[in-house]
């Protein structure tokens, strides 16, 4: 017979009153609520055995918290025998401290018992309304073979963990790395965890004299895999791949360690256990969200260190969620080790790249000074011979000297020349660059010619550097006139190369091929700009954006294709956008992907503008932002009136005040191209 104490103040006698009344209804097989329960039943030995043992079975690891049994020979009406174990009762007050869930009773054989119960459990977790019974020599020889294998296994796995924190330690300490922290307080709250978990815990001081101190530790549940997500943060290089994910796994991560310090507290002023296992399992499950989030970055990063985090997280999380579903605790642990070895392989594997960038990094700067220091040498000893040279003819021929004062001016001069070489070399590669500055004006369209076809027309132009990945193209032929604004990838050398590219491949297809529509002469810049750098074999992604328009002057229509780069018009005062394809010129595609043609009627007066994206980005004004694209289109529809000549001053002025409000140099190459049709 069973019953709740819902007072939880009675007594054995109060029980036995109780239990003589009859009034003990039925209960379920658990029953929670935080109340004691009272168990009683007749127990007749019928065997030789004289120790027998009384046992709860239940999962839950600190279930029940306190047993306490009276027990009482029926026929010699001796007084009651009491014995009391559980798990938050000290070693020394345990029965059995090996197995708190265990009961041994003497009992004589051929008598019988009363026995009477009473299982408490002072927090929320239910109790079992059955209790087990078994020879207490049966229990002796399995639990000591269990302990034995366990103690092993628990054994292995705390080495190999404590081999790898000192390990992690000591390269924290040398490299001064906080990746190799994180990893050993994971390691460490890890190995805490998996100590409270095997039971082994409650061995060690104080835990042995105040077991409810455990209470504390389960809860490091959350502290584990916060300590992870930090430092899968810096083993895969999260903060330079991807800063905003970066973000959100700091705030995970740190959050959940805020949250275990709140549960510390919650539990030392309430010792609410119920409440602080709501709180700890919502809190676990969203570490374990952010580190699923983890699980995204391989799909994006081509690092042979994803593979490590890979193997080791899928290993260990396919270990745990078997061993919960065949309640096989080895295999979690298992799990663990695999993982261990996997990621301290991995950060040896990120210890060697690192090594080995720094390495490269100092022979490359050591070689340059080498070479500078010869360069140096070279030229100062050639310097100095030349000097020692002109000495030499001047104190022999110090009295002709005297008298020619003409000849020694000219021979300081030779000596001062010298000593400009230096200067002048260095003057070359400025100057190369100014020619090729100078090459690329040449390129492209004067202002005049463009006139010819479409008068009211303005390109402003501002290069970051002194060449420029930006440039603008200009064809007329057949009553028709073609105008592009392309940005090329990069700027400076590198963007003036693609725009020689690019330039070189418009007046192929359009000058001597002969495609007029917009869309096609994008398709053919596009297999054009592959085979020049040849992407079918290289995977590169250099290429252009770009808009091109062709106006047919008969028909009076505008015809456009963009790939990225739109097209604005204002028409009655109202600002409309033919918008380019998501794709820039030189990406590879699917097949059979092509460039579409807008189609735009002139019949009324219109105003075109197509620009490149250095103008939108640019940072400035006083919060220190983007233009953005908005903005463009503001400043666009705010001038379209004005003569076009006033245009390009405006937005030169509006570009520069918005750079001196921000204090910002210019980060990319500058074009606008605007144009009145009627």
């Amino acid at each position: 017979m069973t019953f709740i104490d819902s007072s939880r103040v009675k007594t054995l006698e109060d029980a036995i009153q109780r239990f003589e009344k009859g009034n003990t209804p039925t209960l379920p097989p658990r029953v929670g609520g935080g109340y004691p329960i009272w168990y009683t039943f007749r127990l007749h030995n019928a065997s030789e055995d004289t120790k027998w043992d009384l046992y709860f079975k239940d999962r839950l690891l600190s279930t029940p918290n306190y047993i306490y049994v009276y027990y009482q020979n029926e026929s010699m009406h001796s007084g009651v025998d009491f014995a009391q174990n559980g798990f938050y009762l000290p070693f020394s007050q345990r029965q059995n401290a090996e197995d708190y869930k265990r009961i041994t009773l003497d009992l004589v054989p051929g008598e019988t018992y009363r026995v009477y119960v009473k299982a408490v459990n002072i927090h929320q977790s239910p109790l079992p309304t059955s209790i087990n019974l078994e020879q207490h020599k049966t229990w002796s020889d399995t639990f000591l073979k269990q302990q034995a294998r366990k103690g092993l296994e628990e054994g292995i796995l705390q080495g190999m963990i404590w081999i790898f924190i000192m390990y992690n330690v000591v390269l924290s300490i040398m490299s001064r790395e906080k990746i190799h922290l994180y990893y050993g307080l994971y390691l460490f709250f890890a190995g805490l965890y998996f100590l409270y978990r095997s039971g082994y815990l409650q061995y060690f001081p104080p835990f042995r004299y105040q077991p409810e101190l455990i209470n504390y530790m389960w809860t490091t549940s959350l502290l584990a895999p916060a300590f992870f997500i930090l430092f899968i943060r810096k083993f895969l290089f999260v903060k330079k791949n991807f800063p905003t994910l970066d973000i959100a796994l700091k705030y995970i991560a740190w959050l959940a360690i805020g949250i275990y310090i709140l549960e510390s507290i919650i539990y030392t002023i309430t010792e609410n256990t119920s409440l602080l296992n709501q709180i700890n399992t919502y809190s676990f499950v969203a570490a374990v969200v952010g580190i699923m989030l983890c699980f995204l970055l391989p799909i994006k990063m081509r690092n042979p260190l994803v593979y490590y985090f890979m193997f080791g997280s899928l290993t260990l999380s396919f270990a745990a969620i078997t061993g919960v579903f065949t309640e096989n605790y080895y295999l979690t642990k298992i799990g663990l080790m695999i993982q261990v070895v996997t990621f301290t392989v991995g950060m040896g594997h990120r210890i060697r790249e690192n090594e080995k960038q720094k390495n490269k990094a100092q022979a490359s700067y050591i070689s340059q000074l080498k070479e500078n220091e010869k360069m140096q040498r070279d030229a100062k000893r050639e310097l100095e011979a030349r000097v020692q040279e002109r000495t030499a003819k001047i104190e022999k021929q110090k009295e002709e000297l005297l008298a020619q004062t003409d000849k020694l001016k000219e021979a300081n001069a030779k000596v001062q020349y010298q000593s400009q070489l230096l200067t002048e070399k260095n003057l070359k590669i400025v100057d190369s660059i100014n020619y090729a500055q100078r090459m690329q004006e040449a390129l492209l369209p004067d202002l005049s010619k463009i006139a010819l076809t479409l008068p009211n027309t303005f390109v402003f132009f501002k290069p970051k550097d002194i060449v420029s990945g930006d440039f603008y193209w200009y064809h007329a032929k057949d009553g028709k006139s073609f105008l592009a604004a392309v940005d090329c990838t990069g700027h400076g050398v590198p963007g003036a190369f693609m725009s020689l590219i690019g330039y070189n491949l418009l007046d192929r297809f359009v000058k001597h091929e002969n495609y007029s529509m917009p869309g096609e002469i994008l398709d053919q810049m596009q297999i054009g700009v592959q085979q020049v750098l040849n992407h079918t074999t290289t995977n590169r992604r250099d290429g252009m954006d770009m808009g091109i328009c062709m106006i047919d002057h008969r028909e009076n229509k505008l015809y456009f294709a963009g790939a990225k780069n739109p097209l604005y018009y204002i028409q009655n005062n109202q600002l409309g956008v033919l918008k380019g394809e998501k794709q820039s010129i030189g990406e590879n595609t699917r097949k059979g992907h092509s460039f579409p043609t807008h189609i735009l009627d002139l019949n009324e007066s219109t105003t075109i503008y197509m620009a490149s994206d250095g103008y939108q980005d640019q940072f400035g004004g006083p919060e220190k932002r983007k233009f953005l694209r908005k903005h463009l289109k503001q400043v666009l529809h705010s001038i379209h009136h004005l003569p076009i000549e006033d245009q390009s001053l405006l937005l030169e002025d509006r570009l520069s005040k918005w750079m001196e409000m921000g204090r910002e140099a210019q980060i990319d190459d500058v074009l606008v191209i605007g144009c009145k049709v009627s």
